[in-house]
């Protein structure tokens, strides 16, 4: 008669403010991690302590990045933007002063990229890049022919180019003002074969891009990983451009795209891990996940929290809650040990993004069992 014998496994629960595959910046006060450049600097606002990338004052320049190269394969990053204290002359085409604009830098030039000021919008000149631009100012045609399309619109510009082309392509136009002083939230998504940027001045994230570009980062970069922050510049006009919030991971494509609503646990409309099954031992359904080992056994914290971007789209952080856990796309391949990835992670004491859209609170209850390959993680907001 064979004996059958049960092992009982103890239970842990952990309580962690913060964990991030990528990292966060929920506000700047501690900007550990980050290099800045030109006029950039941390400074205390209404706002909190922000990142002040272009002042207000004629002929600004500034930049600033992660310390640390990330992969630019795939990845889906949120930040939230301000612009104030506009001023200056009215020239050009403009009906309102206000100039140059703010930049979402993707660059493997180095960490003391800085481009050029006025138009080039601190990003002009710097090569290989990427770039995705918000730009409140309409240049002369006589400015390098650079073709704006109007004062107030977003781009996508290549290798430190600032000339749109005849027509504009790759631009998209917005009737809001990015300098009207109200808080911008914009998602920037790249799943390796589009890059899709969305901007709104509520924090949900809207269902379709405003602009998109077929593109391969790494073949302009020629390389899969790069620096990435931001830069701004003023010229003859001016406002102050400031950054509040700043996230950064792997792609997420996560359920619906109507900020980043986090389903605490719950089944994963449905399905299994993001329309690719459960994580427990084979690869991602997300083609972007651990596929080094499977299953998150030993206790690995496989992206815990979801994308940090928890704001970029529905998570579904633990998946079907069946025993395996939801690696949602973001893990790192060699993401094991039990810690999680922190090869870009700041070290700043931000928590992750929750609930909203592009920023928030929360923490993170993670229950494993010792010994076993249970790993399930639920937001709590």
């Amino acid at each position: 008669m064979k004996r059958i014998i049960v092992l009982m496994s103890l239970v842990t629960v952990f309580v962690i403010p913060h964990i991030s595959q990528g990292f966060v910046y929920n506000g700047f006060s501690n900007a550990e991690g980050l290099t800045f450049n030109g006029d950039a600097s941390v400074e205390t606002t209404d706002d909190g302590a922000v990142v002040r990338v272009g002042w207000a004052q004629q002929y600004s320049v500034g930049s600033f990045y992660q310390s640390q190269a990330v992969s630019v394969s795939n990845f889906s990053s949120c930040f939230r933007f301000r612009v104030i204290d506009v001023g200056g002359v009215l020239n050009d085409y403009n009906s309102e002063p206000g100039a140059d604009g703010i930049a979402f830098v993707i660059q493997g030039e180095g960490l003391s990229a800085l481009g050029s000021d006025g138009y080039g919008m601190g990003y002009g000149g710097i090569t290989p890049s990427v770039v995705v631009e918000f730009d409140t100012w309409k240049n002369a045609e006589a400015d390098d022919n650079n073709n704006d399309p109007d004062s107030n619109h977003i781009g996508i510009m290549l290798n430190g180019n600032i000339n749109h082309g005849e027509g504009a392509p790759d631009t998209a136009s917005v009737e809001e003002r990015f300098d009207d002083g109200k808080i911008w939230y914009v998602w920037i998504d790249y799943d390796g074969q589009t890059l899709e940027v969305r901007a709104s001045q509520n924090d949900s994230k809207p269902a379709n891009p405003l602009l998109s570009k077929q593109i391969n980062i790494s073949d302009i970069l020629s390389a899969d990983t790069g620096y990435v922050g931001f830069s701004s510049a003023t010229g003859q006009d001016w406002g102050n451009y400031d950054v509040l919030y700043w996230s950064f991971d792997k792609f997420d494509n996560g359920g619906d795209n109507n900020g980043g609503d986090d389903n605490g646990g719950g089944d994963n409309n449905g399905g299994g891990d993001n329309g690719g099954g459960d994580n427990n031992g084979g690869d991602n359904g997300n083609g972007g996940g651990d596929s080094s080992g499977g299953d998150n056994g030993n206790g690995n914290i496989d992206n815990g929290g979801g994308s940090d971007n928890g704001n970029v789209g529905d998570n579904n952080n633990t998946g079907d809650n069946s025993g395996t856990a939801n690696d949602n796309g973001g893990s790192n391949s060699n993401n094991d040990n039990g810690s999680s990835d922190s090869s870009t992670n700041s070290g700043n004491d931000n928590a992750p993004a929750g609930g909203g859209g592009c920023g928030g609170g929360g923490i993170l209850v993670i229950l494993s069992i010792i010994g076993g390959a249970l790993l399930i993680t639920h937001r709590i907001e």
